[in-house]
């Protein structure tokens, strides 16, 4: 007697085939996952003020009156720094007056923020109080070590228009939008792709990191305000 190839392995097959409670438990695992809210990632925010020489007391008015409306969309102040120096990059700009890390818990809590009718209300204060800034935004490429971004005293702050894959910062921001909140986004911040944070210590050598780095980057040293 012969038996047809074919039905031997369509034989075969239906015994491979799962049971129809196993499809069903299946279907469902596809089905809530597809309800379960997507992942959202933390979105960092580098803020480049050119403050006025009389704007000062009006920004901090502004940063006063601001914080309880980040506090309600989940952001925070990573760091707030005065510029102290410039080290490498840039020669041919003025050095804004202030660098600012925020960061947001997810893109639609940064939304929020900007549709708050409190932080309407207020935002006049900042946009009279400086000449210029500029805000970088980006994901952080590896896990930031946000413990010692909030305990250090100054850093080196890293404009990068190249890749400096041997640096270890404390943070590491990939850029994905530059914009401007007052006056124009220009050349050299326009081809920013990066922004890290590097803690200044007292090594013997704090400053060797420069020579890592290509020329196109800008690098600042900030002091930590209070």
């Amino acid at each position: 007697m012969r038996v047809h190839a074919t039905s031997v392995k369509m034989k075969r097959l239906r015994k491979q085939e799962p049971s129809s409670r196993v499809r069903i438990f299946i279907i469902c695992l596809i089905f809530f996952a597809t309800l379960a809210p997507a992942h959202s990632q933390a979105v960092y925010f580098v803020s480049l003020a050119w403050i006025k020489p009389d704007g000062q007391a009006q920004y901090e008015a502004f940063l006063e009156q601001v914080q309880p409306i980040w506090a309600r969309h989940n952001m925070e102040v990573l760091t707030r720094t005065r510029v102290v120096d410039l080290l490498a990059g840039a020669d041919q700009t003025i050095p804004p007056v202030e660098i600012a890390v925020l960061r947001a818990a997810s893109q639609q809590d940064f939304r929020a923020y900007i549709s708050d009718p409190q932080y309407q209300a207020i935002k006049a204060l900042r946009l009279e109080a400086v000449d210029r800034m500029i805000v970088l935004e980006g994901a952080a490429k590896d896990e930031p070590q946000l413990n010692f971004i909030r305990s250090a005293p100054q850093f080196a702050v890293i404009l990068g228009n190249s890749e400096t894959p041997s640096m270890r910062p404390l943070l590491d921001i990939a850029v994905s939008l530059q914009g401007a909140i007052k006056g124009e986004v220009s050349p050299p911040f326009n081809t920013v792709v990066s922004v890290a944070l590097l803690a200044l210590s007292f090594d013997d050598n704090p400053l060797s990191f420069l020579e890592e780095l290509g020329p196109q980057n800008q690098v600042y040293v900030a002091a930590v305000l209070p």
